[in-house]
């Protein structure tokens, strides 16, 4: 195991957070982030919703909260990720 002679010598790590309000080409919006972080993004449209999930090379998995769950499944033949999370 490496030690690194500061605080990540003691386990530090990221608390769960949730990033919003940053502009759409944001790194922490394009890229995969590794920890328990999610950026929170509003559309205005489904085809918005897409193209945004869509837009991003890095990522792998995708989370959406919705309150009408059929409208989301068709939402997911559209969407390129491999693991999706539809709660």
């Amino acid at each position: 195991m490496p030690s690194f002679g500061d605080e990540r010598d003691r386990g530090a790590f990221i608390e769960p957070t949730v990033v919003r309000g940053l502009a759409e080409d944001a790194r922490c919006v394009k890229e995969e982030i590794f920890g328990p972080v999610c950026t929170w993004r509003r559309f205005d449209s489904e085809e918005q919703a897409v193209q945004m999930a869509n837009e991003t090379r890095y990522g792998s998995r995708l989370a959406v909260w919705t309150s009408n769950l059929q409208r989301a499944h068709g939402w997911r033949a559209r969407w390129k990720w491999v693991i999706t999370w539809v709660t």
